[in-house]
């Protein structure tokens, strides 16, 4: 089984919801709304992993 979408959702140091979306599955598709929200995006925490453009 494979994933169609996944749910991101970025948090302030307080908390709040600052931005979040269900978008496609695919890594270029994840990194473009990444890159939009944080150009300098240097590392990404999640439950399952941790995302490093440069890894």
């Amino acid at each position: 089984m494979s994933l169609r979408s996944v749910s991101i959702r970025f948090a302030d140091d307080h908390g709040e919801v600052c931005r979040e979306a269900k978008i496609d599955a695919y890594v270029d598709v994840i990194v473009d709304w990444l890159n939009a929200f944080s150009p300098e995006l240097k590392s990404l925490a999640s439950r399952a992993s941790v995302w490093r453009p440069d890894a």
